[in-house]
């Protein structure tokens, strides 16, 4: 039982650090991103992901 429990927080710790890798990543082949931006920001705002910068009509904050 202790060895399962080794494994699952192992897991866990072994996911978040890929998924800083993967931030690191992005923010540093990404010009225009923010050294402190999050990564998921235009997932929570329903973003289409088509790469347009400026006005987007999907967006309700979005400056049209």
């Amino acid at each position: 039982m202790l060895s399962t429990f080794i494994t699952c927080v192992g897991g866990l710790i072994v996911i978040m650090l890929l998924w800083l890798a993967v931030q690191v990543f992005v923010r540093q082949h990404t010009p225009e991103a923010d050294p402190d931006c999050d990564l998921l920001e235009d997932v929570i705002h329903d973003c289409g992901g088509c790469g347009h910068a400026g006005s987007c009509g999907m967006r309700q904050d979005s400056p049209r």
